[in-house]
């Protein structure tokens, strides 16, 4: 469900400062963005950013033909990112937001989601024989 006047509440909940959550707010008050166009991660990446960073990317959104976008959450991230490799952090935040995906860990060299690793499988016929029958 959406909050006041059609902004969604992931939004409306959110820690952004007045003037991006004001100009995020107008982009659905004024049926740029609708409820679900967005998922609410995107808000995650614009409190990462500097307030005229977090704009910066509101204003690109604004200019867009939004039709020809698949994902417009993939792409809204993707311009996040890209105004955060240019941007200094905003005061009192690390030197560079984090806006890489899930650490993954290792086991043995090998990249792993924490997942058992898969079963070795075998190139040698089945028992019993090219048939695979059992005798």
């Amino acid at each position: 469900l959406g909050g006041p006047g059609g902004v969604p509440l992931w939004l409306s909940n959110s820690r952004l400062l007045p003037g991006p959550r004001m100009f995020f707010e107008s982009l659905f008050l004024r049926g740029v963005l609708r409820d679900g166009d967005l998922d609410p991660v995107c808000v995650n990446y614009l409190e990462g950013l500097p307030p005229h960073g977090a704009v910066l990317v509101l204003e690109e959104i604004a200019n867009l033909d939004l039709f020809r976008i698949r994902n417009l959450t993939a792409f809204f991230i993707g311009i996040c990112k890209r105004v955060a490799a240019r941007e200094p952090p905003p005061p009192g935040r690390p030197l560079r937001p984090d806006f890489s995906p899930p650490r993954m860990a290792t086991r043995g060299g090998r990249m792993s989601l924490g997942l058992p690793a898969p079963r070795p499988y075998s190139l040698s016929p089945p028992r019993g024989g090219p048939g695979g029958g059992y005798n």
